[in-house]
């Protein structure tokens, strides 16, 4: 998914587009608390539906 395509409002991602990463694709997540779960959930399934457009 590209970074500007994402909605992020909690800015949890980060743009790695031209960082050389192999199968990241151009945005990371990290979790780092328990409590950030609910909103990364809502990341990836922006992602996952994106795929299946």
């Amino acid at each position: 998914m590209d970074f500007e395509n994402i909605k992020d409002p909690k800015n949890l991602c980060r743009d790695i587009s031209g960082l050389g990463r192999w199968g990241n694709g151009n945005v990371e997540v990290n979790l780092r608390h328990a409590s950030e779960l609910d909103n990364i959930i809502e990341l990836v399934e922006q992602a996952f539906e994106e795929q299946l457009n």
